[in-house]
């Protein structure tokens, strides 16, 4: 309506801006976080602009940062040992082994050994923030097939990268906070 053609200013409220910009696209949840809306995350920054400019704005920092993940990845010789996964998702392991839940158990294991037998012992930096973009969008797109303990394990493998990931390249961590 005529609300989202006039620019958003702070002193709009959360909840018409809420209405206004809900936005489903993968990247507009990206650049907000989890259980934020875009126009939380506008409102928080003291973005202004239209509906249209907003969400132009965030998409347009997304590709800014994920080209600069990009830039760190292409140049870096740099590798994440299987091993530093497997002992991330260990304690994982072991909750759902004493708890009898071996389908949990197997699902994780398997996911592992199908990583290593892909990659290595060791996969390049690049290669593990491709994998671990694919384990967080498998999360995301995630329309309840997976078992809650499935769930789990994927988020600590995507996490065991991720920290992996951050503890090779430190100027990963702001912009993976960031996004």
């Amino acid at each position: 309506g005529r609300l989202a053609t006039k620019p958003l200013t702070q002193a709009l409220p959360k909840r018409l801006l809420g209405n206004i910009l809900r936005e489903g696209l993968p990247e507009t949840r990206a650049a907000v976080g989890t259980g934020k809306t875009l126009a939380e995350e506008a409102l928080k920054r003291g973005v202004k602009g239209t509906e249209n400019q907003i969400f132009t704005k965030a998409t347009a920092n997304i590709k800014q940062l994920e080209n600069t993940l990009d830039t760190l990845f292409s140049t870096s010789d740099k590798a994440i040992p299987i091993n530093k996964i497997k002992n991330a998702v260990k304690p994982l392991i072991q909750k759902y082994t004493q708890a009898g839940d071996l389908t949990a158990v197997n699902s994780i294991t398997n996911r592992l050994a199908n990583l290593e037998a892909t990659h290595g012992k060791t996969i390049p930096i690049a290669v593990a923030q491709n994998v671990k973009r694919t384990f967080y969008q498998e999360l995301a797109n995630d329309y309840s097939v997976l078992k809650s303990a499935e769930k789990e394990g994927l988020k600590t493998i995507a996490r065991g990268f991720k920290e992996g990931i951050e503890s090779k390249i430190p100027q990963v961590k702001p912009i993976n906070k960031e996004l």
